[in-house]
Order: C-alpha cells, then sequence, then structure tokens
C-alpha cells in the first residue's frame, strides 16, 4: 500500500476507535430515550383520563342527578391497567338513573357512561405498563359535576394517580384530583408515598 492510499482512508484501528466511541454514545443516550418516552405514555394516558372526568362531569350537570362509580378493588393498591379502566361502565338504573329531559323538550341519549370515551387506544407495551390508582373505590358524581364519598375510610377527593411500572422510582406518578361539592379538577404530579402523606402539586 503507498502513502496515498494509506491517507485516503481509515485504518482498522481507527473503525474500531470509532465504533467504540459510538457504542458508549448509544449506551448513554437510549436509556434517557427510553425513559422519555415511557413518561410520555403516561403524560398521556393521564390527560386522556382528564378528558374523561371533565366530560362525566358535563354529563352529570346536563342530566340534573347523580350516577355512582364502583372501581375494582385492586385500584386503591397495586393499581389497574388502562383495559380495567375502558372495562367500567354506569349502567345500573340504580346507580345511574335514565337522563332527564332537557328544557328545550329535548331527550338526552340514554348512553352508559365511561371514564374514557376512546377504548384501547394503548398499544401492547403501554397497556402492561401503565398503572392507574383510585381512591375512594365508590364515588358519586352529583348535578354539579363535583363528586361525593361513599367510603368514609378515604377522604372526599376523587385521587387518580398514574405511573409507570418499568420505571418504579425514576419516573414522576401523575395524578388527577377532583375536589368535591365543586368538581375542580387539578392535573399535577404526585408528591409523597401514600394518599395519606401525599398531595397532587399542580404542573406550572
Amino acid at each position: 500500500m503507498t502513502a496515498e492510499q494509506r491517507e485516503s482512508g481509515f485504518s482498522l484501528v481507527e473503525l474500531l476507535v470509532a465504533i467504540v466511541i459510538v457504542t458508549i454514545g448509544a449506551t448513554a443516550v437510549i436509556p434517557s430515550l427510553i425513559k422519555s418516552y415511557r413518561q410520555n405514555a403516561v403524560d398521556s394516558y393521564t390527560q386522556k383520563l382528564e378528558v374523561g372526568l371533565n366530560q362525566l362531569k358535563a354529563n352529570m350537570i346536563m342530566r340534573q342527578d347523580s350516577c355512582i362509580v364502583e372501581f375494582p378493588d385492586q385500584a386503591s393498591r397495586d393499581g389497574i391497567r388502562p383495559r380495567d379502566i375502558d372495562a367500567i361502565q354506569i349502567t345500573s338504573p340504580d346507580d345511574c338513573p335514565e337522563p332527564t329531559n332537557m328544557e328545550d323538550g329535548n331527550i338526552m341519549a340514554s348512553t352508559n357512561l365511561r371514564l374514557v370515551n376512546l377504548k384501547g387506544t394503548q398499544n401492547h407495551k403501554d397497556e402492561e405498563d401503565i398503572r392507574i390508582r383510585i381512591n375512594p373505590k365508590s364515588i358519586a358524581f352529583n348535578t354539579i359535576g363535583g363528586v361525593t364519598t361513599l367510603d368514609a375510610e378515604f377522604s372526599s377527593q376523587l385521587i387518580v394517580r398514574v405511573r409507570s411500572i418499568e420505571l418504579a422510582d425514576d419516573g414522576f406518578e401523575r395524578c388527577l384530583v377532583m375536589e368535591p361539592t365543586t368538581g375542580e379538577l387539578i392535573s399535577g404530579t404526585w408528591r409523597g408515598p401514600s394518599i395519606d402523606t401525599g398531595q397532587c402539586t399542580k404542573n406550572q
């Protein structure tokens, strides 16, 4: 090989060094990208629940009646998956009376109420990774869009906490809190280890 040929390309050592540098860089960046992706999935699902709760509030105001929601027992402990939220319907006539006629004479559609309107929109990874914890396990949505607890063991607030089990302690746990009576809905980040010792800090 002539001197001119040696100068026109990379040596094997140079290529190996470049590969090592790229590998080290990827090793440092990929975990950060994965964390960002998982947290974005949590944030996206929290926003979906926020929209659903606001729509449920509006429905209660129009119905001028109260409806009771029963959550699975596991929701207040380890948490439930998005598909478990999808499955919750407020269908019992005893828990949610038929809507009344509206002032202009029109009759409201008697549709089953849900916490989220779009079912099954998560991919498989998000479905298995996202967990939702809810307290209390029974709540009544009232005529002005607020909530009333049916379980004296917990606060009368409706507290929803959303997290990624893959991130464990590395990820932010998002939260939604609906105040009693007024129905004010707060969206933020949960600060604290439990429902009794933490609070939902509003995102700025």
